[in-house]
């Protein structure tokens, strides 16, 4: 048998985590959205700088103004950006999550440059 204490202990314990789930559950099904990326054949209509804009609207997060001018845009946009300087832009993790797709997708980017950005060994890897 279980004191009070002990039952009104267990109840308070099992609501807080109810509601750290309920915060918990809308951001992993943020992070999942960027997890499981759009086909290609989308990004084909598209060119780099719609590519960056539509990985930050799906992370939740608002474009960096010097990346929308850095990214070129256009038809010739995916052979167009050979080096990629975005040093010093404080994107942060998820800033150069949305950057990712882009790199992929440039065929002749040979350089590329994100020194100074408060980035994690996890983007790192994502990188890689």
């Amino acid at each position: 048998s279980y004191s009070f204490c002990t039952l009104l202990s267990l109840h308070t314990n099992m609501k807080k985590a109810r509601k750290t789930r309920e915060r918990v559950a809308p951001l992993r099904k943020k992070s999942n959205r960027f997890d499981k990326p759009e086909p290609r054949e989308v990004y084909q209509r598209l060119d780099l700088k719609q590519v960056y804009e539509r990985q930050c609207a799906a992370l939740g997060i608002r474009p960096n103004t010097q990346m929308q001018l850095i990214v070129p845009s256009g038809k010739e946009s995916y052979t167009a950006l050979e080096m990629l300087d975005a040093g010093w832009n404080y994107l942060g993790d998820k800033g150069c999550r949305a950057l990712l797709e882009v790199i992929r997708l440039s065929h002749n980017l040979r350089v590329l440059s994100l020194a100074n950005n408060g980035i994690t060994d996890t983007t790192v890897v994502l990188l890689c």
